[in-house]
């Protein structure tokens, strides 16, 4: 008896450890577990910001006639020396939108701000012009046509940002307004929101769906100051709501885009960048169909399972979401992704194993503008299936995909035939001098620009009411 007890007792010790070395590293991987959490913003506690109820939902721009928008974003670093490319460069009769990019999130306070003070508001322009802001202004107010300048806020650089703040009800408030305030002090048309991406998993997509909520009320709250309370017919012009749009389904399929839809007025869909240095094999980055080698990238914040294309991602936002193919702009590349090094023994380049992604952008690995392209000692060729042209040096076994004047032809015919609001470019400032090889150009002989798309402050009361507001600023001058 007494051997068979201190055996037991024996067992009871050893079940004893197991237990605790199971408690123990069940306490490790919980505390990860929370962490990850919190880090994502994923609290219970937490409750997004929730806008008053009666937010208007925008209105069907299909009423739009005579023509299609037609959108280029404009850099603030594009007048510095490597691109020399100032706001007058622009060919504004043929656009619509002008976007200008970028003002900064402040994560610490929620508030937006310039991220480029001298290029914004002090680089010498044309007549003693003084900042790029200004300058674009003074033409949209002095321009016989009719187009928009829209302030588009965040930008690949500053994703970190809107995820300090999606944690915070104040913080996202202060976005809300601080946004809406310097889109009116500065001039602007509308806003058009650039976070890339939300997360999975968190409430980051639901709290995007609340500033987007929130930003809509506070514009119709400076509508009713400007104009007065809305009659039956709603007939004043209101500011514009944009977004940068992710061309992935996987991207898409995290955020509530159908409750969205309430309050977006054009969604930028940015089909480009579908191969790059992050890609196993080399691929086409701005193709308007899949190719046969359209290969999955290897990052996280990709489908591991879905190949890449502008019409794949159109047809999500319209069949599965229902979004009106007229609140879609089909976003186009002025500048070309590549990879050096390639490993292929034939005239295929595609799918293919490469090393280094050279680049002749400055300050960005792999890129080239378009009007850096073809590489000299090159030949320009085109593939018609994906839509997309290319260019290959034997010497550095460089391959770059990028769009065209073709490629421009195909494009605007797409559009018209899906009846999509228009097309947009990342960015101004790549594109040809060249009247012949002009991106824009070539786009716009297949789609005519609109000329219904008025700026609000051609209207006098808005310009009075900016005055109201800022007697002695930075914009005075030009609404007296």
């Amino acid at each position: 008896m007494l051997r068979w007890f201190k055996v037991t007792k024996l067992q009871i010790k050893i079940w004893i450890i197991i237990i605790l070395i199971a408690f123990i590293a069940e306490m490790c991987t919980v505390p990860k577990l929370f962490l990850d959490r919190l880090k994502h913003g994923k609290s219970k506690d937490r409750k997004p910001p929730q806008p008053p109820s009666d937010v208007p939902i925008v209105q069907d721009p299909s009423n739009i006639t005579d023509g299609y928008s037609v959108g280029t974003y404009y850099s603030n670093w594009s007048p510095y020396k490597a691109r020399n490319y100032k706001p007058s460069d622009l060919p504004f009769d043929s656009l619509t939108h002008v976007y200008y990019a970028f003002f900064a999130v402040n994560g610490r306070t929620g508030e937006i701000q310039p991220n480029d003070n001298w290029s914004d508001f002090e680089l010498p322009m044309s007549k003693g012009v003084k900042g790029c802001i200004k300058e674009l202004q003074k033409i949209k107010i002095e321009s016989n046509h009719n187009f928009k300048t829209i302030l588009s806020v965040g930008g690949w650089s500053n994703r970190e940002a809107f995820k300090k703040i999606s944690n915070s009800d104040d913080k996202v408030k202060t976005f809300v307004k601080s946004t809406v305030e310097n889109m009116f002090k500065y001039g602007f048309d509308g806003i058009d929101l650039d976070w890339e991406f939300p997360e999975e998993d968190t409430d980051e997509p639901m709290v995007y769906l609340d500033m987007m909520k929130g930003i809509r009320k506070e514009m119709a709250d400076l509508e009713e100051r400007i104009f007065g309370p809305d009659d039956a017919t709603g007939a004043h012009s209101h500011f514009q709501l944009s977004v940068a749009t992710p061309a992935f389904e996987e991207k898409l399929n995290i955020m509530p885009i159908s409750e969205m839809a309430n309050y977006i007025d054009i969604w930028n869909m940015m089909c480009y960048d579908y191969h790059g240095e992050w890609s196993d094999l080399t691929g086409y980055h701005s193709n308007l169909y899949a190719s046969h080698h359209s290969h999955k990238r290897n990052i996280k914040d990709r489908s591991t399972n879905a190949t890449f294309s502008a019409d794949a991602a159109i047809r999500i936002m319209i069949e599965k979401y229902n979004v009106p193919a007229t609140r879609i702009s089909l976003g186009m590349a002025a500048y070309g992704r590549g990879f050096t090094n390639v490993k292929t023994n034939d005239n295929n380049f595609l799918g293919k194993k490469y090393h280094g992604v050279g680049g002749e952008s400055e300050g960005e690995p792999g890129i080239w503008l378009y009007n850096q392209l073809p590489i000299e000692g090159t030949t320009e060729e085109f593939d018609s299936n994906a839509v997309s042209a290319y260019c290959f040096d034997p010497k550095s076994k460089t391959f770059v995909g990028y769009d065209n004047v073709r490629s421009m032809s195909y494009k605007g015919k797409y559009i018209k035939d899906m009846n999509l609001q228009g097309g947009f470019w990342w960015e101004a400032c790549g594109d040809s001098r060249s009247a012949e090889r002009s991106l824009v150009n070539a786009f716009v002989k297949e789609v005519e620009p609109s000329n219904s798309f008025v700026s609000m402050f051609k209207n006098p009361k808005v310009r009075e009411y900016h005055l109201q507001t800022y007697p002695k600023d930075y914009l005075t001058d030009l609404f007296k």
